[in-house]
């Protein structure tokens, strides 16, 4: 009897035989199509008229309530589907979840725009992650969930603009890409701000660009990369990771109230790594770190 000892090859994204990343490739095929089968959809808060004007209202996925329409002037109210398309813009206001929601996309193109959970979880994903244009800004508040739901292959894009803010003071959960692959990528020039308490995230994160600051709490059960440009802030706050690597040109911030856990894997700082008085930073006994240039303490 004759063994095929030939090797199987495998792909970064699609690890296996031939025919089973075939068989993804398909798949994710479909599931990338799936979010343009809905039309964008413009925030209308509580107006009736044919303009969507934003201001405060209610989030409700697949209920036609006036809150959304299909075009910014002279158009018609829409009901949001599961994993839409959805931009905040015009006049700022108070958006509440009446319920779960969720967006494939979300673009915010005015500043001063707030996201009132009450209780509820909004997940994002699909593909596609949350846009906050230059100078425009989102805050996330309340209990609930702030997930990202990427349970596939490609990571939730959070692209903040210069000069803009996307703060969330809600628990985010989620992740689930692959450990090779970032579950939340912030790129853009502008800050992403984590200041609640998250403690059961499950997915890579990775700053390219702009920063991540974190003055709130996050655990993570896989790791985190910093980009050359990107800045990763622990100002105040507290992060626990498999691994972290921060590359040439990318910058860590810490100060005395900064806590970093690392639990397991190597971890590479280029550039040099300062610890402030009255930081902590522990590395577990299965972690190894690699410094390159001074270690400032």
């Amino acid at each position: 009897m004759k063994t095929d000892k030939t090797p199987t090859r495998t792909s970064r994204f699609f690890p296996g035989k031939a025919s089973q990343r075939l068989a993804l490739a398909a798949g994710i095929a479909l599931l990338t199509a799936a979010p343009s089968l809905h039309a964008q959809l413009y925030w209308n808060g509580t107006d009736t008229t044919a303009n969507a004007d934003g201001g405060d209202g209610v989030w409700i996925n697949n209920v036609d309530n006036n809150s959304w329409n299909d075009a910014a002037i002279g158009g018609a109210s829409a009901p949001l589907a599961n994993f839409g398309s959805t931009v905040l813009g015009a006049t700022a206001g108070t958006v509440t979840l009446g319920g779960l929601g969720s967006a494939h996309q979300l673009t915010v193109s005015t500043s001063g725009y707030i996201m009132e959970l009450a209780g509820n979880a909004f997940f994002l994903g699909g593909f596609g992650g949350v846009t906050i244009d230059p100078g425009a800004s989102l805050t996330v508040n309340g209990a609930g969930e702030f997930r990202i739901y990427n349970g596939n292959f490609w990571p939730t894009l959070l692209n903040v603009g210069a000069g803009g803010d996307l703060t969330v003071n809600s628990m985010l959960t989620g992740g689930g890409s692959l450990p090779t692959e970032p579950a939340l990528e912030k790129t853009g020039l502008g800050t992403m701000t984590l200041a609640g308490v998250s403690p059961s995230f499950d997915g890579r994160v990775e700053v390219v660009a702009g920063t991540l600051a974190i003055t709130g709490e996050l655990k993570t059960s896989q790791s985190s990369t910093v980009s050359s440009g990107g800045t990763l802030d622990l100002s105040g706050g507290s992060i626990t990771v498999a691994t972290m690597d921060v590359v040439a040109g990318g910058t860590l911030v810490m100060d005395a109230d900064t806590e970093v856990n690392l639990f397991g894997g190597a971890s590479s700082f280029a550039g040099g790594l300062t610890i402030d008085n009255g930081a902590t930073f522990l590395v577990g006994a299965d972690s190894t770190v690699t410094i390159t240039d001074s270690v400032t303490v």
